[in-house]
């Protein structure tokens, strides 16, 4: 979001898109393109020239002082922030949370030990001290893990709204998982390509 070379690479996009479109009613000064048009870009070639779009608009941002090679450290963490699972992880802070509560309860002699058998076997013969004060200690440093969770989950649903309000992208039609994978394709098979050819 605050990498100033992605943004002027945007921009110098969308100025492009706008000459290319010079005199077309539908596109012409465009205020925006959609995301999946930068796909193309490594496979739009001047007739008689080896070098692409999108080595040329490369070359561009560079005349704004950010190097083609920023962009692409910018974009390292995407690679790896596009294989999580946001959905899986939120379904699994549930079920933290349910099985610490779960824990809670039965040491405050509320459930049976049956319930919660599934935990771990050693739980449900829980009946001396030694036992109680082991998940006494592990029931209060789970409930700290899991308020940190909350606390990065709240982080990421922010960071979700500001890329989506930041891209205009409908939440309906795209998730964040879309919108990394995305750019992490972006990095892989059009960003890297185009820069080994230079």
């Amino acid at each position: 979001l605050n990498s100033q070379g992605i943004k002027q690479f945007l921009m110098v996009a969308l100025r492009y898109g706008n000459t290319m479109n010079l005199g077309s009613k539908r596109y012409d000064n465009a205020y925006g393109f959609t995301l999946s048009s930068l796909l193309s870009l490594r496979h739009i070639k001047a007739a008689g020239r080896s070098k692409n779009l999108l080595l040329h608009l490369l070359r561009q941002v560079e005349g704004y002082g950010t190097s083609a090679v920023s962009i692409m450290d910018d974009l390292k963490m995407v690679e790896a922030a596009s294989r999580i699972d946001m959905t899986y992880i939120r379904a699994e802070i549930v079920r933290i949370k349910r099985t610490i509560d779960d824990i809670s309860l039965f040491l405050e002699g509320g459930a049976n030990t049956s319930s919660f058998s599934s935990c771990s076997p050693s739980v449900s013969s829980a009946s001396d001290g030694k036992n109680n004060d082991f998940l006494v200690r592990f029931c209060k440093e789970a409930k700290e893990g899991y308020e940190v969770l909350l606390k990065h989950g709240v982080e990421v649903d922010t960071l979700e709204k500001m890329l989506f309000r930041r891209f205009i992208l409908d939440t309906k039609k795209a998730t964040l998982e879309e919108h990394l994978q995305f750019w992490s394709t972006f990095l892989l098979q059009h960003l890297r390509p185009a820069l080994s050819q230079s």
